[in-house]
């Protein structure tokens, strides 16, 4: 019969089987401390072979109150460890280090101190030849002029008297008494002397001082009463621009009562007394002629102008492309950027209008400038085409410009023009009146 035929079957099995060192270490981790404890002295029982190595006694540990009691109030309290910094003052060290002194000395360590001194801190006050050196310093002239010039200044005195006269100089020096009369008067703050008098210094002082006083003064007034206004010479003030600034300028300015004259100390240390009664007599055209007014009633006027184009175009541009820039109007805060673009394109467009505008307030007070000091300056032209020069030197101004620089960037004449227009300006010679001052 089929269910009785034998079968075989393979079965794997796997079974653990533990050497009676591992018996025993699993049957003594299984114990808590004390059973751990009796089976060790068990075991020490039963086999007499066995020592007990350690000779600390058996402490049981009891967990009752009177014995926690007892522990606590018999606990020793912890030394920390004493720190290496202990005994060590860091403040008086460093005091003794840093000082000046103060129980330093037993050291015998010091810090040298190398700062300047205080007396190197305070300047000395310039005196009258150190200061006309630094003028001839900064003045271009030519090296005969300069010799000559280096010798006056050497034979001044400190009160400001000339020590010899200009004939012993030109002698000495084996120089022409012309030469010595030019260096004397175009570069040396035209300062005319006479021995016997005290006339360098003092010039020097009012030209230095907190107002204007002495030749100058008297020649500034005349220019101003003949542009028909009214400033004493107790209105009259000297800057200290030089402290800021290289350029050079005098002026004009104020209304009513505040009315006043104010001419840069570097117009002086640069020009001659007739150079600069002729920039002063331009910023004086500025002044009489209402410029600064002008030129505000035309600024406005053209913005206006621009406003009202800009109103005009932004409704055209936002009828056209507003949906497509999400604009709902001109009501729309979003339409500001559109209007500050035009403004900007505007105002790049009328950068060649204002500077043509300038041009023609500038060349206005050039007319000015040399209609009133006119008979008052000797040689009028050429001390105006000077002045140019000089302007033009320390403003690094470029003499003769493109016609497309000049269009778009000058808004003063070119130096060229001014130059030119100073020494053939001369209704006078023709009989014609001057334009502005009568």
């Amino acid at each position: 019969m089929n269910w009785l035929a034998p079968k075989l079957h393979l079965r794997v099995a796997q079974k653990q089987i533990l050497t009676p060192g591992l018996v025993q270490m699993v049957s003594v981790l299984a114990l808590n401390r004390l059973e751990l404890r009796e089976m060790i002295n068990q075991e020490m029982v039963e086999n007499p072979v066995l020592e007990e190595l350690s000779d600390d006694p058996v402490v049981t540990e009891d967990y009752s109150a009177e014995a926690f009691l007892k522990a606590e109030t018999e606990k020793v309290p912890e030394i920390e460890p004493p720190s290496p910094f202990a005994e060590f003052d860091v403040a008086s060290f460093f005091n003794q280090y840093l000082g000046s002194g103060g129980g330093n000395e037993d050291r015998g360590e010091r810090e040298v101190d190398e700062r300047p001194s205080f007396e190197q801190f305070l300047s000395s006050a310039q005196g009258l030849s150190e200061h006309l050196t630094w003028q001839l310093s900064v003045t271009v002239c030519n090296d005969i002029v300069r010799e000559i010039a280096d010798a006056i200044i050497g034979n001044l005195d400190e009160n400001g008297y000339l020590s010899a006269s200009l004939e012993e100089i030109s002698q000495n020096g084996k120089y022409s008494l012309e030469d010595v009369e030019e260096a004397l008067q175009r570069h040396l703050l035209d300062v005319r002397r006479e021995i016997g008098r005290g006339d360098a210094r003092q010039v020097v002082v009012d030209h230095l001082g907190e107002g204007i006083a002495g030749h100058l003064a008297e020649r500034i007034e005349s220019v101003v009463k003949r542009a028909g206004l009214e400033i004493p010479q107790s209105r009259m003030f000297v800057m200290n621009a030089s402290s800021k600034l290289k350029a050079v300028n005098a002026y004009a300015s104020g209304l009513g009562a505040t009315k006043r004259v104010v001419v840069w100390d570097t117009s002086i240390q640069r020009m001659t007394e007739d150079e600069i009664l002729f920039v002063f007599g331009h910023e004086m055209g500025h002044y009489v002629l209402g410029h600064v007014r002008n030129g505000i009633l035309f600024f406005c006027g053209v913005l206006l102008f621009f406003l009202f184009l800009a109103y005009h175009i932004l409704h055209w541009m936002l009828a056209r492309w507003g949906e497509t820039w999400s604009i709902r109007g001109t009501y729309d805060l979003a339409s500001l950027p559109a209007l500050i673009l035009l403004l900007t394109v505007f105002g790049f467009l009328f950068t060649p209008i204002s500077n043509a505008y300038s041009r023609y307030l500038e060349h206005q007070a050039d007319q000015y400038g040399l209609e009133v000091i006119h008979g008052l300056v000797p040689d009028a032209p050429v001390v105006a085409a000077h002045a140019f020069q000089v302007l033009g030197e320390v403003d690094l101004e470029e003499p003769n410009p493109s016609t497309a620089v000049k269009f778009w960037f000058y808004n003063h004449p070119p130096l060229d023009e001014r130059m030119r227009f100073a020494q053939t300006y001369d209704p006078w010679s023709e009989g014609r009146a001057p334009e502005f001052v009568k």
